[in-house]
Protein backbone atom coordinates (compact mmCIF):
# COMPACT_ATOMS: atom_id res chain seq x y z
CA UNK A 1 0.00 0.00 0.00
CA UNK A 2 0.73 3.52 -0.53
CA UNK A 3 2.18 5.92 1.95
CA UNK A 4 -0.83 8.06 3.35
CA UNK A 5 -1.61 11.55 1.52
CA UNK A 6 -3.35 14.44 3.00
CA UNK A 7 -5.15 17.12 1.07
CA UNK A 8 -2.30 20.26 1.40
CA UNK A 9 -3.19 22.98 3.75
CA UNK A 10 -2.63 26.52 1.98
CA UNK A 11 0.31 28.49 3.31
CA UNK A 12 0.03 29.95 6.51
CA UNK A 13 -3.75 28.69 7.29
CA UNK A 14 -3.99 28.66 10.87
CA UNK A 15 -7.35 27.26 12.33
CA UNK A 16 -6.97 28.85 15.91
CA UNK A 17 -7.71 31.87 14.09
CA UNK A 18 -10.67 30.89 12.78
CA UNK A 19 -14.10 32.28 14.84
CA UNK A 20 -15.36 30.54 17.61
CA UNK A 21 -18.50 28.08 16.54
CA UNK A 22 -19.73 27.62 19.94
CA UNK A 23 -18.91 30.52 21.99
CA UNK A 24 -18.72 30.24 25.97
CA UNK A 25 -21.06 31.19 28.12
CA UNK A 26 -20.35 33.10 30.71
CA UNK A 27 -22.50 31.30 33.24
CA UNK A 28 -22.26 27.73 32.14
CA UNK A 29 -20.59 25.72 34.43
CA UNK A 30 -18.18 22.39 33.79
CA UNK A 31 -19.94 18.57 34.07
CA UNK A 32 -17.60 18.46 37.62
CA UNK A 33 -19.35 21.04 39.30
CA UNK A 34 -23.01 19.42 37.64
CA UNK A 35 -21.31 15.79 38.82
CA UNK A 36 -21.11 17.11 42.25
CA UNK A 37 -24.65 18.92 42.63
CA UNK A 38 -26.16 15.57 41.43
CA UNK A 39 -24.41 13.48 43.99
CA UNK A 40 -24.91 16.08 47.20
CA UNK A 41 -27.74 14.49 48.69
CA UNK A 42 -28.52 18.50 50.56
CA UNK A 43 -28.51 19.90 47.32
CA UNK A 44 -31.18 17.29 46.13
CA UNK A 45 -33.47 17.89 49.28
CA UNK A 46 -33.79 21.95 50.02
CA UNK A 47 -36.21 23.53 47.87
CA UNK A 48 -35.73 25.14 45.66
CA UNK A 49 -31.97 24.55 44.79
CA UNK A 50 -29.21 25.65 42.81
CA UNK A 51 -29.12 22.83 40.70
CA UNK A 52 -32.22 23.09 39.56
CA UNK A 53 -32.20 26.39 38.41
CA UNK A 54 -29.18 26.03 36.81
CA UNK A 55 -31.15 22.76 34.79
CA UNK A 56 -34.32 24.50 33.87
CA UNK A 57 -32.06 26.93 32.52
CA UNK A 58 -29.76 24.79 30.07
CA UNK A 59 -31.71 22.20 29.36
CA UNK A 60 -32.42 21.99 25.55
CA UNK A 61 -34.38 18.73 25.38
CA UNK A 62 -33.50 15.35 23.81
CA UNK A 63 -32.84 16.56 20.90
CA UNK A 64 -33.89 14.42 17.47
CA UNK A 65 -35.23 11.21 19.09
CA UNK A 66 -36.22 7.95 16.50
CA UNK A 67 -39.32 6.42 16.32
CA UNK A 68 -40.80 4.09 19.18
CA UNK A 69 -42.70 1.83 18.43
CA UNK A 70 -41.25 -2.01 18.60
CA UNK A 71 -40.71 -2.87 15.15
CA UNK A 72 -39.25 -0.31 12.46
CA UNK A 73 -38.38 -0.32 8.65
CA UNK A 74 -36.35 1.69 6.80
CA UNK A 75 -37.87 4.16 3.80
CA UNK A 76 -35.49 5.87 1.63
CA UNK A 77 -35.83 9.41 1.55
CA UNK A 78 -36.76 11.64 -1.67
CA UNK A 79 -33.55 12.47 -3.78
CA UNK A 80 -34.39 16.42 -3.27
CA UNK A 81 -33.79 15.61 0.29
CA UNK A 82 -30.58 13.44 0.28
CA UNK A 83 -29.38 16.64 -2.11
CA UNK A 84 -29.81 18.95 0.57
CA UNK A 85 -28.09 17.02 2.71
CA UNK A 86 -25.30 17.51 1.77
CA UNK A 87 -25.49 21.40 1.62
CA UNK A 88 -26.98 21.25 4.91
CA UNK A 89 -24.89 18.93 7.39
CA UNK A 90 -21.89 20.00 9.77
CA UNK A 91 -18.38 18.26 9.06
CA UNK A 92 -16.44 18.04 11.96
CA UNK A 93 -12.47 18.06 11.07
CA UNK A 94 -9.79 17.76 13.06
CA UNK A 95 -6.73 19.17 10.91
CA UNK A 96 -3.90 17.43 10.80
CA UNK A 97 -0.64 18.97 9.87
CA UNK A 98 -1.26 22.45 11.66
CA UNK A 99 -1.99 23.59 15.38
CA UNK A 100 -4.61 21.15 16.49
CA UNK A 101 -8.17 22.65 16.80
CA UNK A 102 -11.22 21.26 15.97
CA UNK A 103 -13.49 23.20 12.99
CA UNK A 104 -16.66 22.89 11.83
CA UNK A 105 -17.88 23.65 8.65
CA UNK A 106 -21.79 24.49 8.38
CA UNK A 107 -23.73 26.32 5.61
CA UNK A 108 -24.17 29.56 5.55
CA UNK A 109 -25.69 32.47 3.86
CA UNK A 110 -23.15 33.96 1.20
CA UNK A 111 -22.70 37.18 3.04
CA UNK A 112 -21.41 34.98 6.26
CA UNK A 113 -19.42 32.69 3.65
CA UNK A 114 -15.85 34.73 3.70
CA UNK A 115 -13.43 33.84 5.09
CA UNK A 116 -9.96 31.64 4.76
CA UNK A 117 -10.20 28.33 2.94
CA UNK A 118 -7.74 25.88 4.15
CA UNK A 119 -6.44 24.12 1.54
CA UNK A 120 -4.65 24.44 -1.39
CA UNK A 121 -7.17 23.22 -3.82
CA UNK A 122 -10.90 22.12 -3.71
CA UNK A 123 -11.40 19.41 -2.25
CA UNK A 124 -14.22 16.46 -1.76
CA UNK A 125 -16.10 15.80 1.28
CA UNK A 126 -17.15 11.92 0.97
CA UNK A 127 -19.51 9.82 3.21
CA UNK A 128 -19.03 5.93 3.98
CA UNK A 129 -22.66 4.70 4.42
CA UNK A 130 -24.95 3.52 1.89
CA UNK A 131 -28.63 3.74 1.22
CA UNK A 132 -30.45 0.56 2.70
CA UNK A 133 -31.17 -0.38 -0.81
CA UNK A 134 -27.78 -1.24 -1.20
CA UNK A 135 -27.00 -3.00 1.96
CA UNK A 136 -26.37 -6.30 0.63
CA UNK A 137 -23.25 -4.94 -1.61
CA UNK A 138 -21.85 -3.39 1.88
CA UNK A 139 -22.84 -6.59 4.42
CA UNK A 140 -19.63 -7.09 6.25
CA UNK A 141 -17.13 -4.80 4.60
CA UNK A 142 -16.09 -1.28 6.46
CA UNK A 143 -16.42 0.93 3.48
CA UNK A 144 -14.12 3.90 4.52
CA UNK A 145 -11.20 1.66 5.51
CA UNK A 146 -11.83 0.17 1.94
CA UNK A 147 -12.28 3.60 0.28
CA UNK A 148 -9.12 4.70 2.67
CA UNK A 149 -6.69 2.23 0.99
CA UNK A 150 -7.93 2.92 -2.63
CA UNK A 151 -7.24 6.46 -2.30
CA UNK A 152 -3.96 5.71 -0.73
CA UNK A 153 -3.22 3.04 -3.43
CA UNK A 154 -4.01 5.83 -6.05
CA UNK A 155 -2.15 8.49 -4.35
CA UNK A 156 -4.95 10.51 -3.61
CA UNK A 157 -4.50 12.89 -0.13
CA UNK A 158 -7.10 12.27 2.19
CA UNK A 159 -8.01 12.39 5.88
CA UNK A 160 -10.77 11.73 8.31
CA UNK A 161 -13.91 13.50 9.02
CA UNK A 162 -17.33 13.24 10.66
CA UNK A 163 -20.72 14.70 8.97
CA UNK A 164 -23.64 15.34 10.93
CA UNK A 165 -27.26 16.13 9.94
CA UNK A 166 -27.78 19.75 10.97
CA UNK A 167 -30.79 18.67 12.92
CA UNK A 168 -28.44 15.86 14.40
CA UNK A 169 -30.86 12.77 12.76
CA UNK A 170 -28.07 10.64 11.49
CA UNK A 171 -24.43 10.62 11.25
CA UNK A 172 -21.28 9.53 9.09
CA UNK A 173 -17.99 9.10 9.06
CA UNK A 174 -16.50 10.86 6.03
CA UNK A 175 -13.51 11.74 4.13
CA UNK A 176 -11.98 14.87 3.03
CA UNK A 177 -10.45 14.22 -0.37
CA UNK A 178 -7.63 16.06 -2.56
CA UNK A 179 -10.01 16.82 -5.81
CA UNK A 180 -7.18 17.77 -8.02
CA UNK A 181 -8.27 14.52 -10.14
CA UNK A 182 -12.12 14.89 -10.15
CA UNK A 183 -12.71 12.04 -12.50
CA UNK A 184 -10.67 9.75 -10.44
CA UNK A 185 -11.95 10.77 -6.52
CA UNK A 186 -15.83 11.09 -8.43
CA UNK A 187 -14.77 6.94 -9.21
CA UNK A 188 -13.78 5.86 -6.28
CA UNK A 189 -16.77 7.10 -4.73
CA UNK A 190 -19.17 5.57 -6.63
CA UNK A 191 -17.37 2.27 -6.28
CA UNK A 192 -17.58 2.26 -2.39
CA UNK A 193 -21.34 2.70 -3.28
CA UNK A 194 -22.14 6.73 -2.99
CA UNK A 195 -24.61 8.27 -5.11
CA UNK A 196 -23.37 11.73 -4.33
CA UNK A 197 -20.39 13.74 -2.73
CA UNK A 198 -19.42 17.44 -2.19
CA UNK A 199 -16.93 19.62 -3.59
CA UNK A 200 -15.72 22.28 -1.50
CA UNK A 201 -13.79 25.19 -2.63
CA UNK A 202 -13.06 28.41 -2.38
CA UNK A 203 -14.85 31.17 -5.10
CA UNK A 204 -14.30 34.99 -4.61
CA UNK A 205 -13.09 34.38 -1.07
CA UNK A 206 -16.40 32.24 -0.09
CA UNK A 207 -16.41 28.67 0.70
CA UNK A 208 -18.70 27.26 -1.86
CA UNK A 209 -20.23 23.69 -1.55
CA UNK A 210 -21.24 21.91 -4.66
CA UNK A 211 -23.31 18.32 -4.83
CA UNK A 212 -22.21 15.51 -7.32
CA UNK A 213 -24.39 13.23 -8.48
CA UNK A 214 -22.39 9.96 -9.35
CA UNK A 215 -25.06 8.44 -11.09
CA UNK A 216 -25.36 9.91 -14.33
CA UNK A 217 -22.01 9.73 -15.94
CA UNK A 218 -18.06 9.88 -15.57
CA UNK A 219 -18.22 13.93 -16.12
CA UNK A 220 -18.46 16.18 -13.28
CA UNK A 221 -22.50 16.43 -12.64
CA UNK A 222 -23.24 19.65 -10.01
CA UNK A 223 -27.18 19.38 -8.97
CA UNK A 224 -27.01 21.59 -6.36
CA UNK A 225 -24.73 24.75 -5.06
CA UNK A 226 -24.31 26.56 -1.72
CA UNK A 227 -21.86 28.56 0.78
CA UNK A 228 -20.69 27.83 4.18
CA UNK A 229 -18.55 29.01 6.73
CA UNK A 230 -15.66 27.59 8.80
CA UNK A 231 -15.34 28.18 12.76
CA UNK A 232 -13.71 26.84 15.38
CA UNK A 233 -14.81 24.63 18.08
CA UNK A 234 -13.26 25.62 21.14
CA UNK A 235 -15.62 24.15 23.60
CA UNK A 236 -17.55 20.35 21.78
CA UNK A 237 -21.46 21.06 22.19
CA UNK A 238 -23.69 18.29 22.76
CA UNK A 239 -24.11 16.89 19.53
CA UNK A 240 -27.54 15.34 20.21
CA UNK A 241 -28.69 19.29 20.04
CA UNK A 242 -29.46 21.31 17.05
CA UNK A 243 -27.78 24.35 17.62
CA UNK A 244 -26.59 23.51 20.88
CA UNK A 245 -24.46 26.13 22.53
CA UNK A 246 -22.11 26.01 25.44
CA UNK A 247 -23.94 24.74 28.86
CA UNK A 248 -26.67 23.31 27.16
CA UNK A 249 -27.81 19.89 28.07
CA UNK A 250 -29.54 16.85 26.58
CA UNK A 251 -32.31 14.93 29.40
CA UNK A 252 -32.53 11.16 28.64
CA UNK A 253 -36.08 10.87 26.61
CA UNK A 254 -37.98 7.35 27.60
CA UNK A 255 -37.57 5.84 31.04
CA UNK A 256 -37.86 1.91 32.88
CA UNK A 257 -41.89 1.81 33.12
CA UNK A 258 -43.89 1.36 29.70
CA UNK A 259 -42.90 -0.80 26.93
CA UNK A 260 -42.83 2.04 24.55
CA UNK A 261 -40.80 4.49 26.79
CA UNK A 262 -38.12 1.67 27.75
CA UNK A 263 -37.86 1.00 23.55
CA UNK A 264 -37.39 4.86 23.49
CA UNK A 265 -34.58 5.31 26.34
CA UNK A 266 -32.69 1.96 24.65
CA UNK A 267 -32.92 3.90 21.26
CA UNK A 268 -31.76 7.51 23.14
CA UNK A 269 -28.92 6.02 25.01
CA UNK A 270 -27.77 3.82 21.67
CA UNK A 271 -27.63 7.23 19.58
CA UNK A 272 -26.18 9.22 22.13
CA UNK A 273 -23.04 6.66 22.80
CA UNK A 274 -22.57 6.97 18.73
CA UNK A 275 -23.01 10.78 18.52
CA UNK A 276 -20.61 11.22 21.55
CA UNK A 277 -18.21 8.24 20.73
CA UNK A 278 -17.91 10.70 17.45
CA UNK A 279 -18.08 14.13 17.97
CA UNK A 280 -17.89 14.60 22.00
CA UNK A 281 -19.10 16.76 24.54
CA UNK A 282 -17.31 19.20 26.70
CA UNK A 283 -20.74 19.86 28.12
CA UNK A 284 -21.31 16.55 29.94
CA UNK A 285 -17.54 15.48 30.08
CA UNK A 286 -18.34 12.64 27.17
CA UNK A 287 -20.87 11.25 28.96
CA UNK A 288 -19.55 10.83 32.70
CA UNK A 289 -23.20 12.78 33.23
CA UNK A 290 -26.90 12.43 32.06
CA UNK A 291 -30.03 14.14 33.11
CA UNK A 292 -32.96 12.07 33.78
CA UNK A 293 -36.47 13.28 35.04
CA UNK A 294 -34.84 16.38 36.50
CA UNK A 295 -31.73 14.79 37.99
CA UNK A 296 -28.03 14.73 37.30
CA UNK A 297 -26.76 11.04 37.44
CA UNK A 298 -23.90 9.10 36.31
CA UNK A 299 -23.82 8.85 32.71
CA UNK A 300 -20.85 6.40 32.70
CA UNK A 301 -18.03 7.76 30.21
CA UNK A 302 -18.63 7.13 26.68
CA UNK A 303 -16.18 7.74 23.81
CA UNK A 304 -16.09 4.81 22.13
CA UNK A 305 -17.31 4.27 18.40
CA UNK A 306 -20.92 2.72 18.04
CA UNK A 307 -20.85 1.44 14.86
CA UNK A 308 -24.22 2.42 12.22
CA UNK A 309 -26.57 -0.48 12.49
CA UNK A 310 -29.98 -1.45 11.15
CA UNK A 311 -31.71 0.95 13.62
CA UNK A 312 -29.63 3.84 12.95
CA UNK A 313 -31.28 6.61 10.73
CA UNK A 314 -28.92 7.67 7.65
CA UNK A 315 -29.02 10.74 5.37
CA UNK A 316 -30.50 8.12 2.65
CA UNK A 317 -32.93 6.67 4.46
CA UNK A 318 -35.35 7.28 7.42
CA UNK A 319 -36.62 5.16 10.63
CA UNK A 320 -40.18 4.34 10.59
CA UNK A 321 -42.60 2.57 12.07
CA UNK A 322 -42.76 -0.86 10.58
CA UNK A 323 -46.59 -1.85 9.53
CA UNK A 324 -48.16 -3.78 7.48
CA UNK A 325 -48.16 -0.63 5.07
CA UNK A 326 -44.29 -0.33 4.99
CA UNK A 327 -42.55 -2.22 2.15
CA UNK A 328 -38.72 -3.81 2.06
CA UNK A 329 -36.76 -0.45 1.54
CA UNK A 330 -35.71 0.10 -2.48
CA UNK A 331 -33.60 2.57 -3.97
CA UNK A 332 -33.90 2.92 -7.77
Amino acid sequence: MSPRKRPALAPGFNPQSLPDAAPPVPSARPWPWLAEKGADPAERDAEPTELEAYLKRFVAGFGTVDPTDRDLAVRPLPRERVIGSHLDQDVVIDFLGAPHVTVRLSAAAPDEAAGAFPFTGPVAIIGTVPPSGLALQALGRNLRKELQAHLDDSGAGHQRAVAVDRGRRWLERALIVDYTDGEQVRFAAQLYLQPFLTVWRSEDGRSVLDVVDLATSSEEHVVASGHASLGRVGHRPCPLISGAGCGELCQMHGGPRISRSITAAARWERKRSRMVGALGCDTCGDGAIKVFGGRVIPGGRNTHDVRLDRGSQSRHDELVGAGPEILPAKHS
